[in-house]
């Protein structure tokens, strides 16, 4: 059945998030920036209580993805950090200055993960070739892309995530991400054919998950899960 991570950026949305049937967190910071690290302690009292997977955003500051070795090393210690919390999995990205995929501080980070898995994220939706990026994604030994399809959202880019679906020829989970909402949602699993989907159920200008659409998006995937059941 296709499945829904919800992206969280406070303590109270990752426990409501949890407690209203999402299948799997990830916890960030700041969502006006589209997320960075969370605060640690916050990430620890999250995993405290919360009984579903919790995927943690390694990113040390907003704007680009081009990480000076200082910035690795903060965002190596991170990890380490949320490894040893008990965080189901990592997610983060790393690009050279042309915005093509950084190899070597990609190599880095994954070794600080130590085989926990890791998301490539949406700094692969600014790749000049996604496909040359996407072979190199999974080479570097990441479990999961997250993307919108090299697009600004995923309704723009739904053709390329079916397409990248084809590609990836299940070496690697897809997670279509970026601007979906119960309103795109059914057409979304219709077009792309997805597994996973990622959204901050997020509908007005508050910034605060909204529950009825949570539980709106969810009730969406079980209907296509039942209705391919048939």
């Amino acid at each position: 059945m296709p499945a829904l991570e919800v992206a969280c950026f406070e303590y109270d949305a990752a426990i409501a998030s949890a407690n209203n049937g999402a299948h799997r967190i990830e916890f960030a910071a700041d969502y006006t920036v589209g997320g960075i690290t969370p605060n640690l302690e916050s990430l620890k009292q999250v995993l405290a209580k919360v009984r579903i997977p919790v995927q943690v955003l390694i990113r040390c500051k907003p704007g680009n993805f081009v990480y000076s070795k200082s910035e690795l090393l903060q965002m190596e210690a991170d990890i380490k950090a949320g490894a040893d919390m008990g965080a189901a999995g990592l997610v983060f990205g790393c690009l050279l200055p042309n915005n093509t995929i950084d190899v070597e501080a990609n190599q880095q980070l994954l070794a600080a993960a130590q085989g926990l898995p890791c998301t490539f994220h949406r700094a692969f939706d600014i790749l000049p070739n996604y496909n040359i990026g996407l072979n190199q994604i999974i080479a570097l030994g990441f479990k999961a892309l997250l993307t919108a399809g090299s697009s600004i959202n995923a309704w723009e880019g739904r053709d390329t995530l079916a397409q990248l679906l084809v590609q990836t020829e299940q070496k690697i989970d897809l997670i279509c991400g970026g601007g979906i909402r119960s309103s795109n949602l059914p057409q979304l699993l219709q077009t792309t054919k997805a597994n996973w989907f990622h959204s901050a159920c997020i509908t007005s200008q508050t910034q605060v998950l909204d529950i009825a659409e949570l539980s709106q998006m969810l009730a969406i995937l079980a209907q296509n899960a039942a209705a391919h059941e048939h």
